[in-house]
């Protein structure tokens, strides 16, 4: 069972709430277009997050020098191969395809951020165990954010070289209500075709 369908099974429980001003024309409503539309455009894409790459995984490098302070939740670097394709998901946010935010505290958000993150992945042909650097901004409203974000991301990603993260707590993300977005790079073991 990969991260996606093990992750984001319990997840979806919490009864969605509008995002004030979202819609097709709204700066949330094209930030999803954007992030729907992008990956799907690569040829021979599947959806959903049960979507696996074919072929062997990327072989990456995880550099976690001992002069850096450790971390169990996230690489100090991740070196691709040359020639491998790189994929570069857009913030993903924890809202359904009807703009509804979901979610209802900085966990539940956090899930189905990932889980959105899931389905773009997909969607552009990669997994979650392509993943190398993750982005991560929240609404700070306590000290222990960061440490809630980091325990969910350890048991989305349930590996031993978590991808370079960066956290950043920020006072407002585009719609009330939401608390976290999470963008994402990930590696492909070939290049992908785009169409037009």
């Amino acid at each position: 069972m990969n991260q996606c369908a093990k992750y984001g099974a319990a997840r979806r429980v919490s009864p969605p709430r509008s995002a004030a001003g979202a819609g097709p024309g709204s700066a949330l409503g094209c930030a999803l277009a954007l992030a729907v539309v992008g990956p799907a455009s690569i040829a021979g894409a599947q959806t959903g997050c049960d979507a696996r790459r074919e072929g062997p995984p990327v072989k990456v490098r995880h550099v976690n020098p001992e002069s850096l302070f450790e971390s169990d939740a996230y690489s100090s670097a991740v070196v691709v191969p040359p020639g491998r394709a790189t994929v570069h998901i857009s913030g993903q946010i924890p809202v359904s395809a009807s703009y509804e935010v979901l979610g209802d505290d900085l966990r539940g958000q956090v899930g189905v951020a990932l889980d959105n993150l899931c389905e773009a992945l997909a969607a552009a042909g990669v997994s979650a165990d392509d993943v190398i650097r993750l982005n991560v901004q929240y609404v700070y409203e306590t000290p222990r954010d960061p440490f809630v974000i980091s325990e969910e991301l350890k048991a989305f990603f349930a590996r031993e070289d978590m991808p370079a993260t960066t956290m950043a707590g920020v006072s407002h993300l585009i719609v009330d209500g939401i608390r976290v977005q999470v963008d994402a790079v990930a590696v492909g073991a070939m290049r992908p075709k785009v169409s037009n």
